[in-house]
């Protein structure tokens, strides 16, 4: 019997190049610069976040397999180890399933004034609305594509 073992996969690319370290003065930097700027958020019209949210799903995609290969490294793991797919799927993965989620709700905000919500309201004894959010629909690698 033979096996044939492959780098990447149908759904994770191979990782390859180089990666450059962030120094602590860079990290710093770049935390402050979100710190300065974290009230915008707010104060962004509903179509802009979407536009947001599309760009960042862009570079996440385009730069996963940088974040993977970094995360390994750091564990001494191999690339094309068995236990890479547990950096994707903590990493990239789910900040793009996340980042999917949150664009649909602004999607829903923006047709309908609300965001979607799946399944029943409940209303607790105390009076508190409960609305079930997870788990969400299964993300596909379709969601990669934008």
């Amino acid at each position: 019997m033979i096996a044939l073992t492959m780098s990447g996969s149908f759904r994770f690319p191979p990782l390859t190049g180089d990666l450059q370290r962030s120094s602590q003065l860079e990290m710093d930097a770049a935390v402050k610069t979100l710190s300065d700027h974290k009230n915008e958020w707010f104060t962004l019209p509903v179509r802009q976040k979407i536009a947001v949210l599309d760009l960042l799903v862009k570079d996440l995609a385009a730069g996963a397999h940088r974040w993977v290969a970094a995360g390994l490294e750091a564990k001494g793991l191999a690339p094309d180890s068995t236990a890479a797919w547990e950096e994707w799927a903590g990493g990239p993965y789910i900040a793009m399933v996340n980042l999917c989620r949150l664009r649909e709700s602004l999607v829903d905000i923006a047709r309908s004034g609300k965001p979607r919500v799946r399944g029943p309201l409940t209303v607790r004894p105390d009076g508190q609305l409960v609305a079930r959010v997870f788990p969400a629909a299964v993300t596909t690698a379709s969601s990669w594509a934008v």
